[in-house]
């Protein structure tokens, strides 16, 4: 997989760090009662590492007006019945049309420290802002934009990889160039391909379902989604880490939209 990690620090660094806040805070504040919401996917999936169930991930697709948002939080397992501590939160920020990335923020709670961390996009600018937080400080720096649309990977989250599945659900190629910013102790840019597989049937939960399977990476890396038409993922795997990620079944009282991560001070 072909990574890029240069980074650019023009003099408007500081306005673009100061876009970040104004991007961003707004979006993540409490919705008002008049807000026009519209849900469009909601629900969790369950994480297995070699055949232990390991955390749990709530997601929620939301349409805000020119804008999509994709919520997330992920939690260590916990036996049914005990409450489950919520350690991952996110929140990314598109345009509706054609998901360009508006913004993007998470959450790490460890036992240590809180990492905060989060990029804004200026409307067709070349370059984005990147920031990092904890208690001991912060850092900020901007990063080139590559060709085409970005997406963002932000582990453990999962519902980050059924979004790119979402958004190219009425696509028809074999085959995708994908550039995905991977956040970790060194964020890399990183260039993949997406491999439509076919149509597959998926024995999800007890039912057959017709599904679309996509791969995701190279000759090094390959990650297997299946996708129903509509473009929601049912399940994940990524054969050489023994990771599968379900999507739960629905019941009748769907999980709410993951909360947004606390302001950054």
């Amino acid at each position: 997989m072909r990574t890029s990690s240069r980074f650019v620090r023009p003099r408007r660094l500081l306005p673009l760090l100061l876009l970040s806040a104004v991007v961003l805070l707004p979006a993540l504040a409490p919705h008002g009662a008049d807000a026009a919401r519209d849900i469009l996917d909601m629900g969790r999936f369950t994480v297995s590492r070699d055949s232990q169930v390991v955390r749990v991930e709530d997601f929620a697709y939301e349409r805000q007006g020119d804008s999509l948002i994709v919520h997330a939080a992920s939690a260590r397992w916990r036996e049914p019945g005990t409450n489950l501590h919520f350690d991952k939160r996110a929140v990314l920020i598109v345009e509706a049309q054609e998901y360009d990335v508006l913004a993007y923020t998470s959450e790490l709670e460890t036992a240590a420290d809180t990492l905060r961390r989060g990029l804004s996009i200026a409307s067709g600018d070349t370059a984005f802002a990147l920031w990092r937080q904890t208690r001991r400080g912060g850092a900020g720096d901007v990063m080139a934009m590559p060709p085409g649309r970005m997406y963002v990977l932000d582990a453990p989250l999962f519902s980050l990889f059924g979004f790119v599945g979402w958004t190219l659900r009425d696509r028809t190629p074999d085959h995708w160039p994908l550039h995905a910013l991977v956040l970790g102790a060194r964020d890399t840019l990183v260039e993949a391909t997406v491999t439509d597989a076919g149509t597959q049937d998926l024995v999800w939960h007890g039912q057959t379902v017709s599904t679309h399977k996509l791969v995701f990476g190279d000759q090094q890396t390959s990650i297997a989604a299946w996708f129903t038409r509509d473009g929601h993922m049912l399940r994940l795997e990524q054969a050489q880490a023994g990771i599968r990620v379900e999507r739960d079944a629905p019941t009748t009282e769907p999980a709410r939209p993951a909360p947004a991560p606390a302001k950054k001070k």
